[in-house]
C-alpha cells in the first residue's frame, strides 16, 4: 500500500470518527459541501434565473428552510426524516433527478453526512456569519438550459416585395426560427479517423452522427 494512499485512508477514518462523536450541524458540516457543489446554481443571486436555480437558494440555512415558492418544496429538509427530505433524495437519486445537475454525484461519504445531519435533527449550528443579503458568487454559473434558445433554419423562399425596404440587404434571405429543446449539453467532440463520423459527448451519453448526411447513426447512454 502506498504511503499517500494510506494517509488518505487514515484521514477518511478520522473524519468519520470525528463526525460520529458529535452531532452534525449545518454551519460546520453541511454548508461547506453545498458551497463547493451547489451554490454555483442555487444561490440568492441566481434566484431570478429560474432556468438555472429552479427558484431555490442553498447558500444559507434560512434559504434551505424557505425552499421554493412551489407548494411541493417549501423546505428542502424535514428534520429527523431524511427519507422525506428533498435535499437527500435528489442527491442520492439516479437518472435525470440526480443533483448536482450534470454530475458528477457527491461522494457517498458527503451524502451520508447530509443524511446523518437531517436524521439528527438538522441543527443549524453557529449562524453568526450568515447574512440575509445576496452574497457574490465567485464561480461562473452554468449557462441557462438550451431550451431557451432559438434554432434558425434557412429556407429557400424569396422575400416578398412588400416586406423589403431600402435598408434590406440585397443578399438577405429568410430563415425559420424555432424553439428546439430541451437540448443536452455538449461536453466533447471527436471525429473518426476518416472524418465521416462525429462523436458528440453529453451528459452520460454519446451520439454518433454521419457528417455527410447530418443524420444520427447511434446513441449510447
Amino acid at each position: 500500500m502506498r504511503p499517500t494512499f494510506f494517509k488518505l485512508i487514515c484521514a477518511l477514518f478520522l473524519t468519520l470518527f470525528a463526525s460520529q462523536g458529535r452531532s452534525q450541524t449545518y454551519s460546520k458540516d453541511i454548508k461547506p459541501i453545498l458551497k463547493a457543489r451547489c451554490v454555483v446554481c442555487h444561490s440568492v443571486s441566481t434566484l431570478a434565473n429560474v432556468g438555472l436555480s429552479g427558484g431555490l437558494a442553498l447558500d444559507s440555512f434560512e434559504a434551505l428552510k424557505r425552499g421554493t415558492a412551489s407548494a411541493k418544496l417549501n423546505s428542502v429538509f424535514v428534520a429527523s426524516k431524511s427519507g422525506e427530505s428533498s435535499l437527500f433524495k435528489r442527491l442520492s437519486a439516479g437518472g435525470s433527478k440526480l443533483m448536482p445537475k450534470g454530475g458528477p454525484a457527491l461522494p457517498k461519504t458527503e451524502i451520508a453526512l447530509i443524511k446523518a445531519w437531517i436524521d439528527s435533527g438538522a441543527q443549524p449550528g453557529d449562524l453568526k456569519t450568515e447574512t440575509s443579503g445576496a452574497a457574490p458568487v465567485l464561480i461562473i454559473p452554468m449557462p441557462a438550459p438550451s431550451d431557451s434558445q432559438d434554432i434558425n433554419f434557412p429556407v429557400r423562399c424569396e422575400i416578398p416585395a412588400d416586406l423589403k425596404d431600402k435598408s434590406t440587404p440585397k443578399d438577405a434571405a429568410l430563415s425559420l426560427s424555432l424553439k428546439v429543446g430541451p437540448l443536452p449539453s455538449v461536453t466533447s467532440l471527436a471525429f473518426s479517423p476518416d472524418g465521416k463520423i462525429l462523436a458528440v459527448g453529453g451528459y452520460r451519453s454519446v451520439f454518433f452522427w454521419e457528417v455527410a448526411s447530418g443524420k444520427p447513426l447511434l446513441g449510447i447512454a
